[in-house]
């Protein structure tokens, strides 16, 4: 049992708690790092600005097909295989709260120890050209955006997981943690062109919101609290960006 699991829960493990090879498990992580590979390209290519319709159908609702597809056709499992427990839960609600709170002061606590040690902290490359339009168009676009993140991230996590139990013969704890902290390093890394390149900013803020997002899928066994985590922190976030900005 990890760290994020709650004492005597007998819910499994989505797809880690299976008999899924370790070939399988290196297939999500290929498919995953693939499909994302190819949002963050055509991130490149299309100006959300001027193209907002073919960016969100191109970089946003295909690759979710794929991402979902690929989940299929890899594991046999479907997309309800990542939500093992009720959604709307009381202790699925507190633990969605706890974690993001604890986010929260995360990125707090990290801002004030870079800005003590004179790190530059470097922000989203959105906020420099956020205005009313972009920030609706994000409230729309990031329900299928972020869950593009959060199925890569999932991917990488129970792929790794899998393997490292499978091929390498680690304890499940081990394994799950091994998972968890290449999966931290990865997201951190598709952050590349929001941040910049800044490498402190991705590993030391960005990454390890994996820490908590899937931390709460552990605990939860449910795809959609960490993906509501993310909404509402990224949403609240540039709304106050946008706030600050145009005061």
């Amino acid at each position: 049992m990890t760290i994020f699991e709650r004492k005597n829960d007998q819910t499994k493990l989505p797809l880690i708690d299976t008999e899924l090879s370790a070939s399988r498990g290196l297939g999500l992580v290929i498919s995953g790092s693939a499909i994302m590979g190819i949002i963050l390209y055509l991130d490149s290519l299309i100006s959300v600005e001027n193209h907002k319709l073919v960016y969100f159908l191109l970089v946003g609702l295909l690759p979710l097909i794929l991402m979902i597809l690929a989940l299929k056709l890899v594991t046999k499992f479907n997309f309800r295989a990542l939500i093992a427990t009720k959604y709307w839960s009381k202790s699925n609600f507190k633990t969605g709260v706890v974690y993001l709170i604890g986010y929260v002061l995360f990125t707090q606590l990290a801002q004030l120890i870079m800005r003590l040690a004179n790190i530059k902290v470097v922000g989203h490359d959105n906020v420099d050209h956020i205005n009313v339009t972009t920030l609706l168009f994000n409230y729309g676009t990031d329900l299928v955006n972020l869950m593009n993140e959060e199925l890569f991230s999932l991917f990488v996590f129970i792929g790794c997981t899998i393997i490292f139990q499978k091929t390498f013969k680690l304890s499940r704890s081990a394994s799950i943690y091994s998972g968890l902290l290449l999966s931290i390093i990865l997201f951190g890394l598709i952050h590349y062109n929001a941040y910049n390149g800044n490498l402190i900013t991705m590993f030391l803020l960005i990454g390890p919101a994996r820490f908590f997002f899937t931390g709460a899928f552990i605990r939860t066994k449910n795809i959609l609290v960490p993906f509501t985590m993310h909404y509402i922190f990224d949403e609240v976030a540039f709304t106050l960006l946008f706030i600050v900005t145009n005061i």
